[in-house]
């Protein structure tokens, strides 16, 4: 691997090095080099600068009071109160619910083309900055469903700026080595603000009321969202100077994001993705009632969430540092192998201790694709269009919290049993195996050999 390749973004990406190969040596590279990180050090941290460790604990702090932790997950809480506040059904408050996730996934990809053209800190920021006012909202609309649809789509639009792909647009400008470790970091952000926030969140709820408890939460987000904007959250400047110039796409290694979207890996990947976000979001719903079904009280029912949570927070760090010393191949597919396991553990295994060792291994699964999913595509198509890449697959990813569960649902609705969808599920899951392996194994001829990344 060339030198330019090989060091840390914090003296970065110059293409013009790696380019000076023959098309043979990219090509044979465009299937092993980018995907593989070595030389991980023992402490993951060692090799990185104190710059870059600043704004990985920025990352780490802008990811756990995302829209997702902050907005999407504990959205639920209110719900209860809000139903006898204002006499709507669940079904009309479920709607508002999806026409935020709707509208989060279509700005998502516009979001990415933000931080390719304007660097990741101004959008961070400006998430931080509209997101508790989208809280807000919720805590001062007028007893008007239009009003209420309103502020979903609001909410919808500024999530965009507060996504996972836009946050996580940051370690991969500083960090080369120990990559996979470096996303893990933001991922275990996410997982403790999923963890912490939700029952923050109840007791807030239960002690001022639901509009009250918005207005709080909102300024609680807001303080710690911005401060952390401004003292963690900062671009690498060699990669702001490279956006800056005339020539700024061309000085950073990797594909246009018009190269990525012909690559058919890409499409493989993010059907990949998609499969894994249908199938999580749907059996994560719809698991109290399934497990109450085969007898077992719903008290110790919903642990099986509480489970998943916790084993998903292992999955993330445990997931980033395997990536940097083994094979990505290797480790997506043991993912996803998992994920099939633990489906087929809640499918034919019964009551007992086996639906919660089937949580565990799908929120170990679903952890360990959070990291994956970034890591390989910017070890894939690298720096030049991280943004945009990442930011469309996650649009994909956000279809899954709408699908999976109305799939789920329908079925059971005809059917009256889960038995069916969930064998539909795990061959979709083994299906997502080759998918995975596809992309990585492809010798991808869509796109020109000059521009594959170092």
């Amino acid at each position: 691997m060339c030198a330019a390749g090989n060091r840390r973004f914090a003296a970065p990406v110059s293409g013009s090095i790696c380019n000076q190969r023959t098309s043979e040596e990219q090509t044979s590279m465009s299937r092993s080099a980018p995907i593989v990180s070595k030389d991980a050090a023992i402490l993951p941290w060692a090799p990185w600068s104190l710059a870059a460790r600043w704004a990985l604990l920025g990352t780490f702090v802008a990811m756990s009071v995302i829209a997702a932790t902050t907005f999407f997950i504990p959205f639920g809480i209110y719900l209860g109160q809000m139903v006898k506040a204002l006499g709507w059904s669940r079904g009309q408050f479920s709607f508002g619910f999806s026409v935020a996730s709707l509208c989060g996934a279509a700005m998502t990809p516009v979001s990415g083309w933000l931080v390719d053209r304007y660097g990741s800190r101004i959008i961070v920021t400006a998430g931080a900055l509209l997101l508790p006012l989208a809280m807000a909202c919720f805590g001062v609309f007028p007893v008007s469903y239009s009003a209420f649809l309103a502020a979903c789509v609001f909410m919808g639009v500024v999530s965009a700026l507060s996504a996972p792909s836009v946050v996580l647009s940051i370690p991969p400008q500083w960090v080369e080595r120990n990559l996979g470790f470096a996303f893990a970091i933001g991922g275990v952000g996410f997982g403790v603000g999923a963890t912490v926030l939700p029952p923050l969140t109840a007791a807030v709820v239960g002690a001022v009321g639901w509009r009250e408890a918005w207005l709080v939460m909102a300024g609680l987000v807001g303080i710690v969202g911005i401060g952390n904007s401004l003292l963690l959250i900062r671009d690498n400047p060699d990669v702001v100077r490279a956006r800056r110039a005339r020539a700024a796409s061309e000085d950073l290694p990797g594909f246009s994001f018009g190269e990525t979207i012909r690559s058919v890996a890409y499409w493989l990947l993010i059907a990949t993705y998609l499969i894994v976000a249908v199938v999580y979001t749907g059996v994560a719903f719809h698991v109290v009632p399934l497990l109450t079904d085969m007898g077992i009280p719903p008290a110790q029912a919903a642990s099986a969430l509480g489970i998943m949570g916790i084993a998903s927070l292992f999955g993330r760090l445990g997931t980033g540092l395997l990536l940097d010393r083994m094979h990505v191949l290797v480790v997506g597919c043991s993912i996803l192998g998992g994920l099939a396991a633990g489906l087929i553990t809640l499918t034919f295994a019964g009551a007992g201790t086996a639906p919660y060792i089937a949580a565990a291994l799908i929120g170990l699964a679903v952890g360990g694709e959070a990291d994956l999913m970034p890591f390989i595509l910017r070890r894939r198509f690298g720096q030049r269009a991280f943004g945009r890449t990442y930011g469309l697959a996650y649009g994909f990813f956000q279809l899954g919290p709408i699908l999976g569960p109305l799939a789920m649902g329908i079925v059971f609705d005809r059917t009256h049993s889960y038995q069916q969808i969930l064998y539909w599920f795990i061959a979709a899951v083994l299906t997502s195996i080759a998918l995975l392996a596809f992309a990585v194994l492809l010798r991808d001829r869509t796109v020109p050999a000059s521009v594959q990344p170092c």
